[in-house]
Protein backbone atom coordinates (compact mmCIF):
# COMPACT_ATOMS: atom_id res chain seq x y z
CA UNK A 1 0.00 0.00 0.00
CA UNK A 2 2.80 2.16 0.61
CA UNK A 3 3.43 2.35 -3.05
CA UNK A 4 0.08 3.29 -3.68
CA UNK A 5 -0.03 6.19 -1.39
CA UNK A 6 3.24 7.26 -2.43
CA UNK A 7 2.32 7.71 -5.96
CA UNK A 8 -0.24 10.05 -4.09
CA UNK A 9 2.35 12.47 -2.54
CA UNK A 10 1.36 10.81 0.90
CA UNK A 11 3.91 9.38 3.04
CA UNK A 12 3.84 6.16 4.81
CA UNK A 13 3.15 7.62 8.54
CA UNK A 14 3.35 4.31 11.41
CA UNK A 15 0.94 6.51 13.79
CA UNK A 16 -1.49 6.88 11.57
CA UNK A 17 -1.85 2.78 11.09
CA UNK A 18 -1.08 2.41 14.94
CA UNK A 19 -4.10 4.47 15.50
CA UNK A 20 -6.18 3.06 12.97
CA UNK A 21 -5.86 -0.47 14.02
CA UNK A 22 -7.08 1.13 17.07
CA UNK A 23 -10.32 2.62 15.64
CA UNK A 24 -11.61 -0.04 13.38
CA UNK A 25 -12.00 -4.19 14.34
CA UNK A 26 -8.76 -5.27 12.46
CA UNK A 27 -7.48 -8.45 11.82
CA UNK A 28 -4.12 -10.37 10.98
CA UNK A 29 -4.23 -12.77 8.04
CA UNK A 30 -1.91 -15.59 8.12
CA UNK A 31 -1.42 -18.32 6.43
CA UNK A 32 0.63 -21.26 7.68
CA UNK A 33 1.26 -19.51 10.55
CA UNK A 34 2.88 -16.98 8.66
CA UNK A 35 1.96 -13.14 8.47
CA UNK A 36 0.61 -12.03 4.74
CA UNK A 37 -1.41 -9.69 5.54
CA UNK A 38 -3.98 -7.41 7.30
CA UNK A 39 -7.77 -6.85 7.29
CA UNK A 40 -9.69 -4.39 9.13
CA UNK A 41 -13.66 -3.46 9.32
CA UNK A 42 -15.98 -1.28 10.46
CA UNK A 43 -19.73 -1.13 10.72
CA UNK A 44 -21.56 1.68 9.23
CA UNK A 45 -25.42 1.84 8.54
CA UNK A 46 -25.40 -1.38 8.72
CA UNK A 47 -23.60 -2.50 6.36
CA UNK A 48 -20.31 -4.13 7.41
CA UNK A 49 -17.20 -2.18 5.14
CA UNK A 50 -14.23 -3.98 4.15
CA UNK A 51 -12.25 -0.51 5.34
CA UNK A 52 -8.27 -1.95 4.43
CA UNK A 53 -7.59 -5.67 3.36
CA UNK A 54 -3.71 -5.39 2.59
CA UNK A 55 -1.47 -8.75 1.36
CA UNK A 56 1.91 -8.88 0.78
CA UNK A 57 3.42 -9.56 -2.53
CA UNK A 58 4.07 -13.45 -1.48
CA UNK A 59 0.18 -13.15 -0.22
CA UNK A 60 -1.16 -12.44 -3.57
CA UNK A 61 -2.69 -14.25 -6.52
CA UNK A 62 -3.22 -17.16 -4.05
CA UNK A 63 -6.69 -17.10 -3.16
CA UNK A 64 -6.32 -15.38 -0.12
CA UNK A 65 -7.85 -12.30 -0.78
CA UNK A 66 -11.43 -14.09 -1.95
CA UNK A 67 -11.06 -16.05 1.74
CA UNK A 68 -10.35 -13.06 3.33
CA UNK A 69 -13.38 -11.66 1.38
CA UNK A 70 -15.75 -14.56 2.35
CA UNK A 71 -14.94 -14.61 5.47
CA UNK A 72 -16.12 -11.23 5.68
CA UNK A 73 -19.30 -12.49 4.46
CA UNK A 74 -19.68 -15.17 6.79
CA UNK A 75 -18.96 -12.25 9.38
CA UNK A 76 -21.44 -9.94 8.27
CA UNK A 77 -24.22 -13.05 8.49
CA UNK A 78 -23.65 -14.23 11.48
CA UNK A 79 -23.65 -10.20 12.99
CA UNK A 80 -27.09 -10.21 11.06
CA UNK A 81 -25.85 -7.15 8.91
CA UNK A 82 -27.42 -7.37 5.78
CA UNK A 83 -24.61 -5.42 3.73
CA UNK A 84 -20.86 -5.95 3.02
CA UNK A 85 -19.42 -2.94 1.43
CA UNK A 86 -15.23 -2.42 0.36
CA UNK A 87 -13.09 0.56 -0.71
CA UNK A 88 -10.07 -0.08 -2.69
CA UNK A 89 -8.01 2.99 -4.36
CA UNK A 90 -8.70 3.72 -8.19
CA UNK A 91 -5.18 2.24 -9.04
CA UNK A 92 -5.13 -0.79 -6.98
CA UNK A 93 -4.95 -4.00 -9.34
CA UNK A 94 -7.28 -5.14 -6.74
CA UNK A 95 -10.38 -2.94 -7.87
CA UNK A 96 -11.01 -5.89 -10.70
CA UNK A 97 -11.22 -8.32 -8.37
CA UNK A 98 -13.55 -6.77 -6.42
CA UNK A 99 -15.45 -6.49 -9.16
CA UNK A 100 -15.62 -10.16 -10.34
CA UNK A 101 -16.31 -11.25 -6.86
CA UNK A 102 -19.84 -9.19 -7.54
CA UNK A 103 -18.67 -5.19 -5.99
CA UNK A 104 -20.34 -3.04 -7.92
CA UNK A 105 -18.72 0.64 -7.99
CA UNK A 106 -20.79 3.29 -6.17
CA UNK A 107 -19.06 6.28 -5.90
CA UNK A 108 -15.48 7.47 -5.89
CA UNK A 109 -14.13 9.80 -3.31
CA UNK A 110 -10.60 11.30 -3.29
CA UNK A 111 -9.90 8.16 -5.60
CA UNK A 112 -10.68 5.61 -3.23
CA UNK A 113 -14.30 3.38 -4.75
CA UNK A 114 -16.58 2.71 -2.90
CA UNK A 115 -18.31 -0.69 -3.56
CA UNK A 116 -21.51 -2.44 -2.30
CA UNK A 117 -21.60 -6.40 -2.43
CA UNK A 118 -24.81 -8.10 -3.97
Amino acid sequence: MDAYWRARGVAWDPQRFVQSWRQFESHVILRSKEFVGVLQLREVEGTLEIRDLQLLAAGQGQGIGTWAIAQTRALALDRQIPELGLRVLVENRAQRHSMRLGFQRVAIDNGIIHRPAP
